[in-house]
């Protein structure tokens, strides 16, 4: 199975992805309706913090985001992503990509110590991405925790979730005030947070 690039320098490109169960990629409707909203991502630094295949981050960078951050644990999934970044780099030149072996959780945790050393607007013009598995509402939680009811970032914040799988939109409710925009595909929606 194979997801498309539906914008930018690398519009039609195809992402593979890894059989079974262990990834779900964001839906085509879903991505097109949050990447038509943010088109050009020129300076922005895009992290992909469970970034199975890859195909969000490769999105980012083939709108312009001029470096991705892949973090992503699974041996057999991070195979498949190493794949798609050396055919991305075969055909579109060197890209400025970040491939980290290890589970978000650790990798946000020493990230959250070296952030405020970053210069400037690189701060201003992060996207943190957060689409981990549905069910694992865990998840959700230690992210709010560690990312959004946190002063350290600057920011934005994109999270994917589904209204009956996952956490509820409802579950961001005391972050309203800083909720730019929900973007919906039947059950499933990308909510994004200015910080």
């Amino acid at each position: 199975m194979s997801v498309e690039i539906l914008g930018g320098k690398a519009r039609g490109f195809l992402v593979q992805v890894p059989k079974g169960d262990l990834i779900r990629p964001t839906s085509v409707l879903l991505k097109r309706r949050i990447f038509d909203s943010w088109q050009n991502l020129e300076g922005c630094i895009f992290v992909d913090l469970c970034a199975g295949s890859g195909a969000i981050g490769l999105e980012a960078r083939s709108r312009g985001a001029p470096k991705t951050i892949f973090i992503e644990k699974e041996p057999s999934v991070w195979k498949i992503l190493n794949t798609n970044l050396d055919k991305f780099n075969e055909r579109y030149g060197e890209n400025d990509f970040q491939v980290i072996k290890d589970d978000f959780k650790k990798w946000l945790l020493r990230f959250v110590d070296t952030y405020s050393s970053w210069n400037g607007p690189a701060q201003e013009n992060t996207i943190l991405f957060f689409d981990p598995p549905y069910e694992k509402k865990d998840l959700y939680e230690f992210f709010v925790k560690t990312v959004m009811q946190g002063t350290w970032f600057k920011g934005y914040v994109w999270v994917e979730s589904d209204q009956k799988k996952g956490v509820s939109s409802d579950f961001f409710d005391q972050f309203k005030e800083i909720n730019l925009k929900n973007y919906e595909q039947g059950s499933r929606y990308i909510s994004v947070f200015s910080f």
